[in-house]
């Protein structure tokens, strides 16, 4: 069987829920991780959760054109959706197209927080591995991961490609040449935060080749 990408996952964590939340040590490796869907990375969060996670929510310059591409992005899924489905997507595209001309965000507030009820006996230890590679989406999973009280951070620097995303590409007169412009602005830039200056810091830093070893046993040697 063939999954769309979203699918898949919650395919593969159902099938091995067992061996999940009986797995007490986790080593998740985000280095080269280019980023994509961050919702994906979300599914991840009802095991590693210990606390209220704080999330930064974005801006978009809203535009006829940044949402003509923002649409090309859900055209497929918006077709094939039911109704239901299609009439909220008509109203959130409703208020979209109100906005143009200024910096909408859709949240309305500039942090949401998630909350679960009870966090996970397992995992008790994760380790979350970045890299100069780390960017986009993989730097804002990162950001909520780390959070929590199970995660420990290591490897280097993050890329830093994370306080402006959604990049759309516009062509020239000239067919070699294209212009690429991001269209979010995330709002932790309001409290003087970056992403992009240095990257995200590990909490510790590894070296050498064989991290998801090292990584094994920094967690597996802390204490509970």
């Amino acid at each position: 069987m063939v999954f769309p990408k979203y699918t898949q996952t919650q395919y593969l964590l159902k099938k091995y829920k067992d061996k999940l939340e009986s797995t007490p040590y986790w080593v998740l490796d985000l280095s080269n991780n280019s980023g994509g869907d961050y919702s994906i990375g979300l599914q991840l969060i009802d095991y590693l959760y210990t606390k209220p996670i704080l999330k930064y929510n974005a801006e978009m310059r809203m535009t006829p054109s940044n949402f003509e591409k923002w649409y090309q992005f859900i055209a497929d899924y918006y077709e094939n959706a039911d109704t239901k489905t299609k009439q909220t997507l008509d109203e959130r595209m409703r208020k979209m197209k109100a906005h143009y001309g200024e910096l909408y965000n859709e949240s309305g507030t500039q942090t949401d927080t998630l909350r679960i009820d009870k966090a996970k006996a397992n995992p008790k230890k994760v380790a979350l591995l970045i890299n100069k590679n780390t960017v986009s989406s993989g730097e804002l999973f990162t950001m909520l991961a780390r959070q929590s009280d199970k995660v420990t951070v290591m490897g280097t620097n993050s890329g830093g490609m994370m306080d402006y995303g959604n990049v759309v590409t516009y062509k020239t007169t000239y067919p070699t040449i294209r212009v690429q412009l991001p269209t979010n602005r995330q709002l932790w830039l309001n409290t003087n935060f970056s992403v992009d200056k240095e990257g995200l810091k590990p909490d510790i830093y590894l070296k050498g080749n064989n991290w998801i070893e090292q990584a094994e046993k920094l967690i597996t040697e802390k204490k509970p």
